[in-house]
């Protein structure tokens, strides 16, 4: 898992500025934050770098789940199914109206494919085609 790797890089990185600052004084105090500044936002970038990248793993093992494999009525998984609806990122890459106009799927169902929607933590618009 490359965020593990990350994170104990990241923490290198900390770790070595920590005893840099111990190691050397700077000529001024005007140096000395300058320094930190840098160090800081170079930390805070690796920071927002890592949790994207776990946030992404997260998010991508989710879109592998079979819809079969969700909590939803046998009526909702076999109207998804039957229109070759087969992860949850088939269920994503189709529009909201056009999973709606799906046969056999009422307000009822639309409303617990939504559900489960919300519970994995991804959008409808998350794999829709940019236009």
């Amino acid at each position: 898992m490359d965020y593990l790797e990350d994170l104990e890089n990241f923490y290198q990185v900390v770790k070595k500025g920590l005893e840099e600052i111990g190691e050397h004084s700077p000529q001024s105090q005007e140096d000395e934050l300058d320094s930190m500044n840098r160090r800081v936002k170079l930390v805070r970038k690796q920071c927002f770098v890592l949790i994207e990248k776990m946030a992404d793993l997260r998010i991508s093992e989710s879109l592998k789940i079979k819809i079969a494999d969700m909590e939803l009525s046998p009526r909702t998984k076999n109207a998804l199914i039957g229109d070759n609806i087969i992860t949850l990122a088939d269920l994503l890459r189709r529009s909201i109206h056009k999973v709606a106009r799906i046969q056999n799927l009422g307000n009822k169902s639309f409303m617990e494919i939504q559900g489960v929607i919300r519970q994995y933590d991804v959008t409808w618009e998350m794999l829709m085609p940019k236009r």
